[in-house]
């Protein structure tokens, strides 16, 4: 079982700079794009953050942004935070999955 706050802690401890945000042409944009934006350490991060979940046997999902728990790798700028769901999800989510 790995569980991402243990697989990524020794990443964790390091702050980055992710900036995630719409990327749109217009307010009418109909196909609109959401740019993750970040220097090579904290896109490396993301990298590992999307690993971490893809092999947690023990959860579906993980959450971290600008205004929730993981805050610290976001910049000030950023509209937006993540939330990763691997599928298919084996069990129901359930309150500690919406904390994860």
């Amino acid at each position: 079982m790995v569980i991402p706050e243990k697989a990524l802690a020794p990443l964790f401890e390091q702050a980055h700079e992710i900036n995630v945000k719409l990327l749109a042409d217009g307010d009418d944009d109909p196909y609109p794009l959401i740019l993750l934006e970040a220097d090579k350490s904290s896109l490396e991060f993301l990298g590992q953050v999307l690993i971490a979940v893809a092999r947690d046997d023990e959860h579906c999902g993980f959450q971290f942004g600008p205004h929730h728990a993981g805050s610290a790798h976001f910049s000030r700028q950023s509209q937006f935070g993540l939330y990763l769901h691997r599928l298919p999800c084996t069990h129901e989510m359930g309150p500690d999955d919406a904390d994860q």
